[in-house]
């Protein structure tokens, strides 16, 4: 006799979401816990500038849940690591259920959505596929970040909903005998179609990231010669000639504690008028790095993952609107974003490139070091942080 389908276990995706709100083991030392209020308050600031509506908003110890096109949203903030750091905004939506984080062709599937959609980082908390994006602020800093913030969530939602392909459930089932459900929202609020029929996120996005994509004006466009001067003054940095006859391209190499030898040489480039899928065209960037520990994809695959769980266990300046991937030829990741033309400013190559910079340091010193994660760890990897929790309900 058939079974009954399998669904997500309610108690897991609540377990996933609460192990999600931090995705790191508690530091040591403990987190300061200064200004703890100030997450909080620039959230709920936030919500009210863009006039997300009460009805579809839960208010949480740690930020809000938004209700959006039968999925949630977890928008939280996460108090600096270190004195004067920055907080972390992060926004987590809990796509598919139960998935086999240790399986092979689970990591497979995931290194194939972050290649596919960079503009977010698609990873496993328990069993649970979750899609994340964030950001980092400083108190009294730009809150021109927060609106950009909000426009790649709704970014996200877009795609969770009307772009990732059909078959990707089945690939994630091929891990285990339990079939892999899109987990819909269980306290989905009640909203009449016929007066709100797009939720003001979603509404919010379409205005500012879909008019006119496939155009940059002049005055908005990255200034790639400005970001290369930069790269320049950089130490152990060494910049290659244009690509491009147009200037459109841009590439650094990148020497790990200051040694040119193999292993240690990575590289960064910036493509300006590059066209991607549906999204028109943008800025596109990626990071390339060697794997220091493993040798074969599935060692590229495991170090790919431990890179996007460990984007959120630091505090450097790194905005987190990208996501590690493998690349073709074997025994190296590379992190790759695209902004889109409609996100898009004279500064943003340069920011890119100092960002970016940092992300190079940060992620040799990390696959050197630990981001060979072992299988057994993979599902622990979102553990709680009772440090976050006590800070934020503080």
């Amino acid at each position: 006799m058939p079974t009954q389908p399998s669904v997500p276990n309610q108690h897991a995706i609540q377990d996933a979401r609460e192990d999600a709100e931090s995705d790191a083991t508690t530091p040591a030392p403990p987190r300061p816990l200064l200004n703890l209020d100030y997450g909080h308050q620039t959230l709920r600031l936030l919500h009210h500038r863009l006039g997300l509506e009460p009805e579809r908003s839960t208010w949480t110890p740690h930020g809000f849940r938004y209700a959006v096109n039968g999925l949630t949203v977890d928008i939280d903030a996460t108090p600096p690591w270190t004195p004067g750091g920055l907080w972390a905004l992060t926004a987590r939506l809990p796509y598919a259920g139960p998935v086999d984080a240790n399986a092979r062709a689970t990591l497979a599937a995931l290194d194939s959505l972050n290649a596919t959609f960079p503009h977010f980082t698609s990873v496993v908390a328990r069993d649970v596929l979750m899609l994340r994006t964030h950001a980092r602020i400083r108190p009294g800093g730009n809150l021109g970040i927060l609106k950009h913030f909000l426009h790649r969530v709704g970014l996200m939602v877009f795609i969770a909903t009307d772009h990732i392909k059909a078959n990707l459930l089945e690939e994630l089932t091929s891990t285990g005998s339990t079939p892999v459900r899109r987990i819909p929202d269980s306290e989905l609020h009640a909203i009449a179609e016929e007066t709100d029929p797009v939720p003001t996120l979603l509404h919010t996005f379409y205005a500012h990231m879909q008019p006119d994509l496939a155009v940059c004006p002049p005055e908005r466009t990255p200034d790639l010669a400005h970001a290369e001067a930069y790269l320049r003054n950089e130490p152990n940095t060494t910049i290659e000639p244009h690509a491009s006859k147009t200037g459109d391209t841009v590439t650094a190499y990148f020497a790990a504690d200051g040694k040119v030898e193999h292993g240690t040489v990575g590289y960064l480039t910036l493509v300006r008028n590059m066209h991607f899928g549906p999204f028109g065209e943008g800025l596109f960037a990626f990071l390339w790095i060697p794997n220091r520990q493993g040798s074969g994809l599935e060692a590229d695959l495991r170090l790919a993952q431990a890179l996007n769980t460990a984007e959120l266990q630091h505090d450097l300046p790194m905005q987190g609107h990208g996501a590690w991937t493998t690349t073709p030829e074997d025994g190296a990741v590379v992190y790759r974003v695209f902004y889109p033309n409609a996100t898009l400013n004279p500064d943003l190559a340069t920011e890119i490139a100092a960002e970016n910079r940092t992300r190079f340091d940060w992620a040799m010193r990390h696959a050197l070091d630990d981001a060979q994660a072992r299988p057994d760890d993979a599902n622990d990897a979102d553990a709680p942080d009772t440090t976050t929790r006590i800070s934020a309900e503080a």
